[in-house]
């Protein structure tokens, strides 16, 4: 999906939004069959509400594939976030929270920079510390073959992997303990934590990205009862959060 098919699909729910809000309706009244011309279009703007937000659940993750340009790398988990948060406005129902939200997104969809053509992936770090270096460069190597080979969900799954590796390896350097030795099971949330207790200093890109890199890693990983399959651009977008995190660390 283009930044601008993406656009069109936020427009027109915003203005079936305001033609619910303008007419007072309740979108948690039920649609029913009537001859009324007034609730034949309340029910098609409900609709129009509905249906764009189940697009908008499905594609606003293939608009990952922008992080390729920095400028837009921020902006991207901004919009991420506030499109989770306009999912739960929808959920209780809460119109005119979903319209103000809706501008908000607007703001960031219109600051972004669109994209032609996906560019190749540079899929070296420099700078490793040479105790985790051939490791990292192992999980690179595959890394690289599992996306040539389209097996995107291996790939998000090496990406968790990888920062994983990166993040304890921090953790050794900043506090002289082994947090695999002491705590096997410590989650990335809890690993970066726990670096900031110690006052290492993370802009909140980073810190957003680590949070990002990790809720496609653990539905990748995990049995639901829909399976999660990342596509191309979604896979493309993780590897490069996961090179650019790694190194911002350093």
């Amino acid at each position: 999906m283009t930044l601008t098919s993406f656009k069109n699909i936020v427009k027109e729910l915003e203005e079936a939004l305001l033609n619910i809000a303008y007419n007072k309706a309740d979108m948690k009244q039920k649609t029913v069959i009537s001859l009324d011309s007034r609730t034949r279009k309340l029910d098609a703007y409900k609709a129009i509400v509905s249906g764009n937000m189940n697009m908008i659940k499905k594609k606003y993750w293939e608009l990952a594939s922008l992080a390729q340009i920095d400028s837009n790398k921020e902006k991207i988990l901004t919009l991420f976030t506030q499109i989770q948060y306009l999912e739960k406005l929808y959920d209780s129902n809460d119109t005119k929270g979903m319209i103000i939200q809706i501008q908000k997104i607007n703001n960031v969809l219109n600051s972004l920079k669109d994209v032609q053509k996906q560019e190749q992936i540079s899929f070296e770090i420099p700078n490793l510390h040479p105790d985790v270096k051939d490791e990292v460069l192992a999980d690179l190597k595959e890394l690289n073959k599992c996306y040539e080979s389209g097996c995107y969900r291996s790939a998000v799954i090496i990406c968790g992997r990888i920062l994983e590796t990166a993040l304890h390896r921090k953790y050794y350097e900043i506090t002289g303990n082994d947090a695999l030795e002491k705590s096997p099971g410590i989650g990335l949330g809890t690993l970066v934590a726990k670096l900031m207790d110690k006052n290492v200093k993370f802009d909140p890109g980073l810190t957003q990205q680590i949070h990002l890199i990790n809720q496609v890693r653990i539905s990748s990983v995990h049995t639901k009862q829909e399976p999660f399959y990342p596509t191309q651009m979604q896979a493309h977008a993780i590897i490069l959060y996961t090179l650019d995190s790694v190194r911002k660390m350093f």
